[in-house]
């Protein structure tokens, strides 16, 4: 599942970055200074101050506060 759309749903814009990666502003835990690393190409995230990380699935799950099964 590609993480662009899932990012720019929750108001994340990646441009294109070098190699695919990209510093943005972490939408789990709302920061106002870019602490989370972004890969498009291999739609993966972590964010340094929070330590979320995962998929475009591990993302939607924890800004819905849901997991897998719903």
């Amino acid at each position: 599942m590609p993480i662009q759309p899932v990012l720019a749903h929750y108001g994340v814009e990646l441009n294109s970055g070098r190699w695919g990666e990209e510093d943005v502003c972490c939408p789990v835990h709302g920061d106002r200074r870019p602490s989370m690393r972004a890969n498009a190409e291999k739609a993966f995230f972590f964010c340094h101050s929070c330590e979320a990380k995962g998929t475009a699935l591990n993302l939607i799950m924890l800004m819905e506060g849901c997991d897998r099964a719903d």
